[in-house]
Formats: structure tokens, sequence, C-alpha cells
């Protein structure tokens, strides 16, 4: 039927049926502006009645064209609308038609471009060796310790190497692929040597180890390592200054006494500076583990101060060096602190003694653990948030009980994917699912309570890209570790593909590509399988909009995230600013990722009352947020 219009003075309502659906559309109007009427300048003025009644004939065909017009434009809009702003209980019942209108999630975007991949065999490194913890000087109750409540029977390649030569009390710089049991491949025989010490030494001692980490999650794993290894040596007291808590209760530690000290640079630095009772004079072993990420993240001047005080003690030390990656910055701390020292490469078929630490062959190559698989995607900015979620979906899909790492580039992002991906997942996935967030600002306590190692992570999802080729390998070291498998998938954007071959440069790296499409098909729901995944998505990406900018707090919290990614996507190393430059994002793209609405130069200065912090960034980058199936 034709519309109907009725009209009054100050109200104007017009209905209108659309297609199938049989949808009911009011359009009020209140106060319109007055019609202006314009007379016929040819026409002489009649004042009969019949010309009023010409006039107004006139002025009603009129406004029955302004009736049209305005029912055809709402029409066109409620189009629209329908399509965006179904909801995903009409989704799932199908009530809602597919229609030609399309999605600008997927127009505009720039060609994904093909990865050139070199044709590059990856080599093999077995992990374990046949060589049992028996075999090796250790005291007989330490390895029964080990069988115990490590389930440690054979010793795998870097520990078989690295055991035997610190039992020996040599100086070491031990180079191994992540996950490997470097941590037991130094603590092991730190604690064999001080059962042995006679007479039993004492709390009240103080430290005879000190092991320096570059975080204080690290250093919450290595101290979990340790209380797990002196069970067994009960009078041996392990303890771990950190920061993150009250320094009071720190010093009331360390006067109590504690013999091997677990500390980060910045922390224990505060602590021979202000803290008399820490004595260093006793120092017998010094392990500075990471030291590759303690150079990369400006330890420099604290680790040169700690052993200017370590130094100044009249007793011998030895001293090992533990790193993942061998960067000139490795070999200059190594030439500075070791003595007599030899390098140990668990890859290496060329013995421990051949090489002395200072004089390392140029020629190394990072090895990726051979149980891991390597993956990338490319992704527009713009379908970003989307394919996030999409990637759990598919993983679910395969393995209900999957465990996940997803690192992000800052605080404030992790603490926005924390909260849409719990609201929205949980409404494609039928299981319980645990999802829990980790960044620098999160209280020791907090961390303490989630610890680092997650054992058995199945994917480990780079969503920001490292800003060094070192950071990836340390972040995929958090899967595939000692012998088990894992995978990890890498999200570029179209402009950082170069990023790959940047990455199989430095290391034994071979890549397989993920489609876009293989995750995004994912979001269409089991009960409209002939719908498109173009669809599905935008759907998604309509939810997401609408539930970010429902809240001024939520909304807030999407644009600290927005600006902040943009500030820390300039801090790339040099050597990879041909890859990662703020002049390639396209900003309104990036917007649709956080799921803002607005124009770039209109975000720009809605907020910003956090601004980065240098101290703040040396953590932010470490950004990490888990999802676990149970």
């Amino acid at each position: 039927e034709p519309p109907v219009s009725l009209q009054s003075r100050n109200l104007q309502i017009v209905m209108a049926e659309e297609g199938d659906c049989a949808n009911l559309l009011l359009n009020i109007t209140c106060n319109p502006s007055p019609m202006v009427t314009t007379a016929d300048p040819t026409r002489k003025k009649d004042k009969s009645k019949g010309s009023k009644r010409v006039r107004t004939n006139k002025m009603v065909t009129k406004q029955q064209d302004i009736a049209k017009t305005r029912t055809t434009i709402d029409t066109s809009n409620f189009k629209r609308k329908l399509t965006d702003n179904s909801s995903r209980e009409d989704m799932n019942k199908g009530t809602v038609q597919s229609t030609k209108w399309i999605s600008s999630l997927f127009t505009n975007n720039p060609e994904i471009p093909q990865v050139q991949r070199s044709k590059k065999l990856k080599t093999h490194h077995q992990v374990f060796t046949d060589v049992e913890f028996t075999n090796v000087a250790l005291s007989p109750r330490l390895v029964s310790h080990l069988e115990q409540h490590f389930h440690y029977q054979k010793m795998t390649c870097v520990q078989r190497k690295a055991i035997p030569s610190i039992l020996n009390g040599r100086d070491c710089l031990i180079q191994s692929q992540t996950g490997t049991g470097k941590t037991i491949a130094y603590a092991v025989p730190i604690v064999n040597k001080l059962q042995e010490l006679e007479p039993k030494i004492q709390r009240s001692d103080g430290p005879y180890a000190l092991i320096l980490l570059p975080t204080r999650e690290l250093a919450l794993q290595t101290m979990t390592i340790f209380n797990k290894l002196l069970k067994t040596f009960c009078w041996i007291v392990p303890g771990c200054v950190t920061g993150g808590e009250k320094k009071k209760s720190e010093k009331a530690r360390i006067r109590k006494g504690i013999n091997v000290l677990i500390s980060t640079p910045g922390r224990l630095i505060d602590h021979i500076k202000n803290t008399q009772c820490l004595q260093l004079d006793n120092i017998k072993w010094l392990v500075l583990d990471e030291c590759d990420r303690l150079l990369d993240l400006g330890f420099k001047e604290d680790i040169n101060t700690m052993l200017t005080a370590l130094n100044a003690g009249s007793g011998q030390r030895q001293t090992i060096l533990v790193s993942a990656t061998l960067t000139a910055g490795v070999q200059q701390l190594a030439r500075l602190a070791l003595q007599d020292s030899c390098y140990i490469d668990a890859t290496s078929t060329i013995p421990e003694d051949e090489y002395n630490a200072t004089t390392i062959p140029s020629d190394s190559v990072h090895q990726i653990p051979s149980e891991l698989q390597q993956h990338y995607v490319v992704i527009p900015a713009k379908l970003r948030l989307i394919s996030l979620i999409s990637f759990f979906i598919h993983s679910h899909k395969k393995n209900k009980k999957t465990k996940s790492i997803v690192f992000l580039s800052t605080c404030d992002s992790v603490n926005f994917y924390y909260n849409i991906l719990n609201e929205f997942l949980p409404r494609f996935l039928t299981n319980e699912i645990e999802i829990s967030k980790l960044h620098g600002n999160i209280s020791q306590k907090d961390v303490a309570a989630r610890g680092l190692d997650i054992p058995d992570i199945d994917w480990v999802l780079q969503y920001n890209p490292p800003i060094q080729v070192t950071d990836y390998l340390h972040r995929i070291g958090r899967t595939a570790r000692i012998g088990y498998k894992g995978k990890s998938l890498l999200v570029l954007l179209p402009s950082e593909v170069d990023f790959v071959h940047e990455i199989t440069k430095k290391c034994d790296s071979s890549f397989t590509e993920i489609g876009m499409d293989q995750l995004l098909i994912s979001l269409i729901p089991p009960k409209r399988k002939n719908m498109s995944y173009q669809l599905a998505a935008s759907d998604l990406q309509m939810s997401i909009e609408n539930f970010v900018n429902s809240s001024a707090e939520r909304k807030t919290q999407a644009i600290s995230a927005y600006q902040s990614y943009i500030r820390a996507y300039g801090t790339f190393s040099k050597s990879l600013k041909f890859i990662f430059h703020v002049r390639n994002l396209h900003l309104g793209h990036l917007a649709k990722s956080f799921g803002l609405q607005e124009a770039p130069s209109k975000i720009k200065h809605q907020i910003i009352t956090n601004p980065i912090v240098v101290i703040g960034l040396l953590e932010c980058f470490d950004g990490l947020l888990y999802t676990i199936y149970e």
C-alpha cells in the first residue's frame, strides 16, 4: 500500500513497509521549519476564493512530495541499519535477510602482498641426551630429589655441557634456545656446591649466590625453581627482591638472612646503596640470566655498579652468563665479567673447551626448537580486532583445552583487549573460558598468584610485533619447552610483511602462512551456515563498536589503548624503521581495531591524561594476555 501521511501543524508521522520484513518505521519531526511559498511574479494578485483554492492545492502537492522524499530516505537508512544493527538472536533465528549491502570493513583495504619465502631447510636439534644425572658428580640426595619432584632422569643438551663445567668452577657463557632447561643447568650445580660446604652454611651468613634477571616475573619463576630444589636442603634459604613490594619488608627478609638472592637490577642497586644489612662479601656465584635482555632494557650501568660492589670483596667468585641470543653487547659483557671462561653452545658439536667465551665465533645463528611450528597471518588494520576473536574460536574448534598467550605492545592495550575478549568470546564458545592479564602495572601480589611459567602452552600469539627480532625469539620461547610441541602466530599488517624476512635472517626459522579467511569463517553461526563471513564479521564489529561507545569509561579505555599503540609504534629499533614506521599506519582504519567510530582528528583531542613514562616503557612492551580454555 502507498505510504500514509498524517499532517498537523507541529507533527508529521510517516509509516512505511519494507520488503517482507513488515517492520514499522516512525519518523517524527516536531516543530518543522515553516513552509515558504513563492508567488509567481507574472501572475496578477487575485483575491478571489478560486485563486486561494489553487494556491492551497499547490501547497498540499508540495508537502506530499516532501513526505515521499522523506519516506524514500528513511527507508534507505532503515535497510542499512537493519543489516548493521541486527542482533545476534535474530541472526541465529535466521530472521535477518541478506542484502547486497557491503560492509566498509572489506572495502578500501590495502592489498595483501605475497611473501616470497626462501627454501630453507630447518635443521633438527635434539633437546634431550642419553646421559642421566647419575652420570655426573652430583649428590645422590639431589639426584633422587630431581627424579621424584622434577621427574628428571636424562639431561638436556645444555645441561649435559654446562653442569660439569660449572661443577669444575669455570666461568661460563651459556647460549641455548629458549625452553631447554637453562635454569636447571646452573641451579643444580650451585645447589650441589652449597650443600657440600663445611661447616654447614647458616642463614645469618648472608647471600652466597646472586641471581640477576631482567624482570620480576622471571625472577619469581626462578625463585619457584630454587624453592623446589632446596626442599631437601632446608638449611639453605632462597629469597627474592624485585620491587613492587614495600622495601621495609624486603629489608626485614635480608636482615633475617638469605643465602640465594634472586633480584632484578634496579632493586638490587637500591639495596646495595641503602640497605646496610646487605653484605656481598660471601658471594661465590654470580649468575646473569637472560643477559641479552638485561642489556636491551638498559641495565648496563646497573650491572657495572653491581660488579664494582662485588669486586670490592676479597673472596673469589664464579660468574655465569646465560643468554638465548648472542649479541655484541653480550660478548662485550663476557669480556668484562668472565675469567678463565668457556663458551657453551647447546646445538654445537664442538666441545665446550674449544672456544673461550671472549673469542666466540661470529657466525652463530639462533636455533628454534624443532617442535615449534611458526605461522604468520597478514590482516588489514580494520579487521584486526575481529580476527583476534576469530582466532580463539578457530583454535577452540580444534582443541577445547587450548592454552594461549597473547603479546601486546602496551599496558593500555592489554586492559582493553582483556575486557573485549571477556565480553565477546563467551558468546561463541560453549565451554567456560578463563582469561587473565599481566603487565608491568599489575601488583607483585597478582603476578605471584599467576606466575609466568605456565605449563603446556599451545599457542603464542604476537598480536603486536616485537620491537626487535631478539624479542620475537624470547616470546616464542614460552611454548615448545623442553621437548613439548607448540605453535606461534605472528599478526602483521600488509606494510609489515618484510619482518618475516628479518626473522629468517637471524635464526633458523621456517614460516607457514595462515589465510585471514581461514580465521573469519569461524565467525559464522552454526545455525546459519549459508551466511557469508563478511556479514558475520560486520555484525560482530558493529556489536563491539556499540559496546565500546555505549560507556564513557570503555570508550576512554579504547582511546588510551589506541593512542598508546601509536606512540609505541614509534619505538621500533632503527634497523626495523623501514618496516615499522608511523607514516605507514592508516590511523582511521587502525581506530576500527579499537572499536572507535570517530575520525582520528577528533580522537586526538579527546583524552590523554596518562602520557607514557620512560620507566614504564621497559615493562609495558612485555604486555601479555593469557587465554586459557578449561
